[in-house]
């Protein structure tokens, strides 16, 4: 996995967070 792809994941992780608040 690249950084491109981690940071990817790390947004589609915190956006899914922040719908659940």
């Amino acid at each position: 996995m690249n950084l491109y792809q981690f940071i990817q994941l790390y947004k589609d992780i915190t956006s899914q967070a922040s719908g659940v608040l």
